[in-house]
């Protein structure tokens, strides 16, 4: 490209020609209504402000520091304040995303959001379509001297391209909404105090945004939902694509999606002594094997998944050593009230091997089956110990994956390890590790956080004698089930789904604010004007 030269003016990148001489941009031109714009000053400082801070440094380094950031070819736009008149100078979005997709490639291990992740901070602004509030261009940056020089020459407020005519001013809803957008566009730029609130909000949307990825995986390993194509999804066209988010499936039949992959979840459940927690007395382990869920009769998941809890294989190990050390003071202990088969005495030594063969063929299958066997009695049915079918593999199917669950997973994982085993070390055998807390959180669309307990209450399951680490393990991931059929049945439109939210939603808010209210009058109480002196002493 190049520049066309003349008056001092048109020495600022006035006028931008491409190789054939046809005019692409004069400073001054109105931008199209819809193009979304990043400001400036936000996005270069973007690696202390918006990337993660363990990466910060590197970012900065490689696209940043040293003038590299104003040095890229921007194609600077300008916008007058309409009281102030202080210019605030954008960037398409388009060339912003063009440099995120160069950070996302020089340093994969960087997760970069996507473009509504972007937008939903608030670093995208789309100004309302009126001649008034659009960014006008002002010329092309060549380095942050030449971005200051380009700030000082931008044309008046009062400009008006050749040719265009004077416009009404914008109405009171759209001019107030154009000023909102401003502000919030120049406090993007600042270094505290909305600046900071954005950057927690950013925070709170990405987090947000992991959860509910992960209870998408979740579907996806239990045919729920299917597996979608790699996407390119820092291409602005990502967001314009029609929604194609399947409908929601009707759990008293099979599972709609393809199984892409042998996936057995396995589900850990640890109790320790509540004086010394050092001292490990019993290890619960439940195993599903998706392949079970694909034999004739097995693939109706039912309401919560109630007819896939059938499957659960499950492992109950009580700790010979730590065997006279019962929970009592703080939580109620049940070592001996195991409901999904028979509890297997270890010692200590022999665990890591015991934990071992839980994690690789056959998967405790023909062990226990993970239905309670107080109600199977009842019912007089098979006892607990029927072997559990194993479905025989087809041929050139993949390698098995094992999902690692539990609720509250890291502490579990942590006394894994201190007892000698670490099924971290299986490799590229462990497909992921999924958390019971963040699956119910973007179920629920609540950031807090819940016990085991409260959990299946709210899904209907009955859970008996927690706090024994067999029945903990089988009933987080009854949960995990129960999840994940939920959130498919209710997906889009779900009216029943919906007012469960809303209510639980208002039910946090009306604590809140008795919480709010309650400490307000505590604050309240015990202020006087000095009773009993005259000058206050």
């Amino acid at each position: 490209m190049n520049v066309e030269s003349g008056d001092e003016n048109q020495s600022l990148d006035a006028t931008i020609r491409d190789a054939t001489g046809k005019k692409v941009w004069t400073r001054g031109d109105l931008s199209a209504p819809g193009e979304e714009f990043v400001p400036i000053v936000a996005a270069a400082k973007f690696p202390y402000k918006f990337a993660p801070k363990e990466h910060s440094e590197k970012i900065a380094d490689r696209f940043f520091n040293a003038g590299k950031f104003h040095e890229r070819p921007w194609e600077v736009f300008y916008l007058w304040h309409p009281h102030t008149y202080n210019a605030l100078l954008l960037i398409p979005a388009t060339q912003f995303i063009a440099l995120l997709k160069e950070i996302q490639k020089a340093f994969p291990e960087i997760k970069i959001g996507a473009v509504a992740y972007w937008r939903e901070i608030g670093l995208f602004y789309e100004f309302p379509a009126n001649h008034n509030c659009l960014p006008r261009y002002l010329g092309k940056c060549k380095s942050k001297d030449h971005l200051n020089i380009m700030e000082s020459g931008a044309p008046p407020p009062t400009y008006r391209g050749p040719g265009e005519k004077k416009l009404p001013d914008p109405g009171k809803g759209t001019f107030e909404e154009f000023k909102r957008m401003y502000d919030d566009a120049v406090e993007m730029g600042k270094n505290k105090s909305k600046a900071q609130k954005a950057r927690k909000r950013a925070e709170r949307v990405q987090q947000q945004s992991l959860w509910g990825s992960q209870l998408k995986r979740a579907q996806c390993y239990l045919g729920l939902l299917p597996r979608n194509q790699p996407q390119d999804i820092l291409h602005p066209s990502y967001l314009q694509q029609v929604d194609s988010t399947p409908g929601p499936i009707d759990p008293d039949k099979p599972a709609p999606y393809r199984f892409d992959q042998r996936i057995i979840i396995v589900c850990v459940d640890i109790e320790s002594y509540e004086r010394d927690h050092s001292k490990i007395t019993e290890i619960g382990i439940a195993t599903l094997d998706t392949y079970d869920l694909v034999l004739p009769g097995n693939a109706v998941p039912g309401p919560e998944g109630q007819n896939w809890r059938n499957h659960i294989r499950a492992r109950h190990f009580l700790i010979k050593d730590h065997k006279h050390l019962v929970n009592h003071e703080f939580v109620g202990g049940c070592p001996d009230k195991f409901r999904f088969g028979e509890t297997e005495v270890i010692s200590l030594a022999d665990a890591p091997k015991a934990i071992a063969s839980c994690f690789k063929e056959p998967y405790s299958a023909g062990i226990n089956i993970g239905v309670d066997k107080i109600l199977r009695n009842q019912a007089n049915e098979a006892p607990a110990s029927t072997p559990v079918s194993q479905p025989t593999l087809p041929e050139g199917s993949p390698n098995t994956k094992v999902v690692i669950l539990g609720h509250d997973i890291k502490n579990d994982l942590e006394y894994l390890q201190r007892i000698g085993y670490n099924p971290l070390n299986l490799g590229n055998r462990i497909l992921e590790i999924m958390d019971t807390i963040p699956l119910w959180k973007a179920h629920t669309r609540d950031p807090r956080g819940q016990g085991l307990a409260s959990c299946l209450v709210e899904v209907q399951i009955a859970a008996w004698h927690l706090h024994n680490a067999g029945n903990d393990a089988v009933y987080t991931l009854q949960l995990f089930l129960g999840v994940a059929v939920r959130e498919a049945a209710g997906r889009k439109s779900n009216p029943a789904l919906d007012k469960w939210r809303r209510e639980r939603s208002a039910a946090r808010l009306e604590s809140q604010m008795s919480e709010l209210v309650e400490r307000a009058k505590e604050e309240a109480e015990g202020w006087n004007d000095g009773a009993g002196t005259k000058d206050g002493g």
